[in-house]
């Protein structure tokens, strides 16, 4: 069966049940009424009340409400204080509202994507030609298109004058697509489709008739819509690690309960205090505010990215970036800049590369330049121009060198033209010169050059010989190689006719070449060094041709020649698991279609990897919304890429992408320092709490465990997320999704530094309860605990080396933190406050004893990491 673009006018027609006149006013309500509106489908939406409850979710969380709930019933059968209880539900709530928040973004895609056509179309309905709302098209509607209308649904073209369409938003491709109804053959992509408009794209220039042939989620834009209301989107590393130390934690606390209650059966203890040695087990081995801290870590630097032009709307993917390492990038306005530039010229057989300053031997072809031109100037600002990218391009040389299209046109009046049509590749003008008429003539160089029969050389005309002419094609080929867009310029005399016609366009003077380029932007070659010197892979992913994807890639050094590129349609015939194999050999892709970039990205995952995927295209949606972090273009992106991204990037730079990563690396450190600061805490708790069952002695309560976590966990462990980046953290492998974060030495740092904090707490408790009571030895065992922690953040601040080697005191908000906590100290170790905890009040001997202890066991601590180490390496 023939494909619509390979259809006569009367097939479509005939396919589509229409005519010319279009249909009958009976018959486009039959369809509407059959079919639906020519509308995107909303998705089904995640409710507040839906996101709020997802925040219960989590193991951990569901652990400490079943803590807090037998904790509550306990305090009220015993008539004791609900402050343990309160305490716990408020560390919950805390975290289930940050949480909350966070999650509540945008769910808005769809919704941005209807925004994408306009309201009204021309349509002809009963012969006649009348506007209606773009949501009443139907199948078989006959629609009238002009610049600067977007396109309402998907159709065919029956009839198209000088047509041009921008489909960027679609495809990925950088330069307008010329549109006619010329009948084509064979598979074509959508930017090979010439005789049909895709909903959603713009008309830049021209007239266009067509025929409507899919409306609503059954175009190209619907179909996409489809995947993002579809398409899973994957855990970010973060979330992964995350998870799996919920349920490390768990398992612990599980396996805890089982002993305490096995403890409590075989000495006969009483149901009471079996309850109060769980609760404590649980709240020891549960860090209530470790979810708390990772939020606040995430924030805090999401404020940091901020202040470096990245907007990041998901917490957890800014780690993510971290662990990145595969950045899959667009090309046109991510490492390029979307606008054509002059780069090039040549002319009187010389090649001019130094273009930013006025040359009198180029005075005719800059003459061509701003006369045969269709460009308006922006009368708000001189250097703007709006119309064809190309001529955009002219007309921006032109002004960079003082050259105004005004002064062209003002000087040398235009009296007639010959538009550019896509079948002879060329356009000319007619134009005033003193007392004699010239024409003005612009094209591809293979339509130019055979209508020329003189070549213009520093001011006189010579005859055109094969020579010069095998000179041009082959600037044009070097051109050409370098993917610039070539344009040739040409001029002669003519007499005045009231109008000219492409034989006129034969005699012509051929003056020179100019090679156009979307260049890279400033910074991008030294952003994609610092990818690989970070062990990330960069991959171009782009809807343009192979050869200018190419040239680009080589010039910013994501590729190293021609071999590593490879087109789209290579990939169709694979199937998903040969498709991981492939996607190793290439670091280019060209000529793609929005589900090849889906396919893509899923091969990388599939692979293992953690991917990145930048875009601002419709195009682009589905791989953003399936990579573990979408990163959407601030400038450029449409609202639809924008919404389904988790990190917008506000000046679209490709380098600003390698910044965010270096603060998404810093981030994961810093959350790594928050586990293993909060998890040896609860295991010099558990150890205290196990030894204390074991030697019949309550060393710590349930209350003091809740200070501990509340008062000296807490605030330092945010004040963690302040830490610096390491100056190596650019030069080391990304961390991936499946690095544990309980590596050997991880493990071995968390329960040797547990040892120490807790051999400290025990020491202090033993010698001060033969010495001063069991209440004060339980006081100083508690004062110990929080004075371990706050010097154990500074060994916190480097994992595997000595603190010194960083500064001490680098990190001020940890500084102000640990002064205002140690201050803290003064009135619930000295005074009556501290009864509401079961403290008793000691001397200042006793307080400075365990201080100048405590700050023995930091030194302890900092002797012992690199020792560990060496012995406990990451695999």
């Amino acid at each position: 069966m023939k494909k619509i673009y390979e259809m006569t006018k009367e097939e479509v027609f005939e396919s589509v049940r229409s005519s010319e006149k279009g249909l009958k006013t009976e018959q486009a309500e039959e369809r509407l009424q059959a079919y639906g509106e020519n509308v995107l489908k909303e998705k089904n939406k995640k409710s507040p009340i839906k996101i709020f409850f997802s925040q219960f979710s989590n193991m951990m969380v569901l652990l400490l409400i079943l803590v807090g709930v037998v904790s509550l019933v306990y305090s009220i059968v015993n008539s004791e204080s609900v402050i343990e209880s309160v305490v716990i539900f408020s560390c919950l709530l805390i975290n289930v509202i940050m949480g909350f928040v966070q999650e509540m973004k945008s769910e808005n895609a769809i919704d941005a994507l209807k925004t994408m056509t306009q309201s009204k179309v021309q349509v002809k309905r009963d012969g006649v030609w009348v506007e209606i709302d773009t949501a009443k098209l139907v199948v078989g509607d006959v629609i009238q298109l002009d610049a600067g209308d977007k396109v309402p649904a998907d159709a065919r073209i029956i009839k198209a004058v000088n047509a041009k369409v921008d489909e960027s938003i679609l495809t990925g491709e950088s330069l307008q697509v010329d549109k006619d109804d010329e009948i084509l053959s064979g598979d074509k992509l959508i930017q090979d489709q010439i005789n049909i408009v895709f909903s959603g794209t713009s008309v830049t220039n021209g007239k266009i008739e067509a025929v409507v042939i899919k409306t609503g989620m059954e175009t190209e834009l619907g179909k996409i819509a489809g995947s993002l209301d579809s398409g899973k989107e994957a855990l970010t590393p973060l979330q992964v690690k995350i998870k799996k130390v919920s349920g490390f934690i768990t398992v612990i606390a599980c396996i805890l309960i089982a002993a305490t209650l096995c403890y409590g059966l075989i000495l006969e203890k009483d149901a009471l205090s079996i309850i109060v040695l769980c609760i404590s087990m649980v709240l020891a081995a549960v860090p209530e505010v470790l979810p708390v801290s990772i939020t606040a870590t995430l924030t805090i630097g999401v404020q940091q990215m901020s202040k470096r032009k990245t907007i990041v709307k998901q917490l957890a993917a800014i780690e993510t970036l971290g662990a990145t390492q595969i950045v899959c990038s667009d090309k046109t306005g991510t490492i390029t800049t979307n606008q054509m530039t002059l780069v090039e010229l040549y002319a009187n057989e010389k090649t001019y590369l130094d273009i930013k300053k006025s040359n009198q031997s180029l005075e005719m072809i800059q003459n061509i330049m701003g006369l045969c031109n269709d460009n308006e100037v922006n009368v708000e600002n001189k250097g703007d121009f709006i119309g064809d990218p190309v001529e955009v391009a002219l007309s921006k040389y032109l002004y960079n060198i003082n050259l105004s299209l005004d002064y062209f046109r003002n000087e040398h009046e235009r009296v007639n033209e010959i538009p550019f049509d896509s079948g002879r590749k060329m356009m000319s003008t007619v134009n005033k010169f003193d007392n004699k008429l010239m024409m003005m003539t612009k094209g591809g160089l293979g339509a130019v050059l055979p209508r020329c029969v003189g070549y213009y050389k520093n001011g006189k005309v010579v005859k055109m010989t094969k020579l010069i002419a095998s000179k041009f094609l082959a600037k044009e080929k070097s051109m050409s190689k370098k993917a610039y867009k070539v344009l040739a310029f040409a001029y002669r005399t003519v007499d005045l006719k009231e109008e000219y016609t492409t034989e006129d366009e034969n005699g012509l003077i051929l003056v020179g070449l100019c090679g156009l380029v979307d260049p890279p932007k400033d910074g991008v070659k030294e952003a994609v060094k610092k990818c690989k010197e970070a062990k990330m892979r960069p991959i171009m992913i782009t809807g343009d041709s192979l050869a200018t994807a190419m040239a680009v890639a080589i010039e910013v050094g994501i590729a190293k020649d021609d071999g590593d590129g490879v087109e789209g349609k290579a990939i169709d015939g694979l199937t998903d698991d040969e498709l991981v194999s492939f996607v190793k050999k290439y670091t280019v892709y060209a000529r793609v279609t929005p589900e090849h970039k889906v396919r893509i990205v899923r091969a990388f995952q599939s692979a293992g990897k953690v991917v990145a995927m930048t875009g601002d295209g419709v195009n682009d949606a589905p791989a953003l919304k399936l990579a573990h972090v979408g990163i959407g273009m601030g400038k450029a992106g449409t609202d639809v890429t924008k919404n389904v991204a988790d990190i917008i990037l506000m000046d679209d730079s490709f380098a600003t992408i390698v910044t965010a990563v270096e603060e998404g690396r810093r981030i994961y450190s810093n959350v790594l320092r928050t586990i293993l600061y909060n998890l040896s805490s609860n295991f010099a708790e558990i150890f205290l709490i196990i030894i204390g069952m074991i030697m019949m002695r309550d060393i710590i309560s349930p209350l003091h465990i809740l200070y501990i976590d509340i008062v000296a966990d807490t605030i330092p462990s945010i004040a963690l997320a302040f830490e610096k980046n390491d100056k190596k953290a650019m030069k080391h492998k990304p961390n991936g999704i499946n690095k544990r974060v309980f590596t050997p030495f991880m493990i071995a740092m968390i329960v040797g530094s547990a040892i120490i904090e807790s051999a400290i707490s025990l020491v202090i408790f033993f010698v001060a309860d033969a010495w001063y009571g069991h209440k004060v030895a339980m006081t100083l065992a508690l004062l110990s605990v929080v004075l371990t922690e706050l010097t154990f953040t500074y060994n916190c601040k480097e994992l595997k080396d000595f603190s010194f080697k960083k500064g001490l005191f680098g990190n001020k908000v940890m500084n102000i933190s640990t002064l205002a906590i140690f201050a803290i100290q003064i009135p619930v170790f000295f005074t009556g406050v501290g009864s509401l905890f079961g403290l008793t009040s000691i001397s200042i001997l006793q307080f400075v004893t365990v201080v100048g202890i405590t700050i023995i066991g930091f030194f302890v601590v900092e002797c012992v990491k690199p020792i560990l180490a060496k012995l406990f390496k990451d695999k």
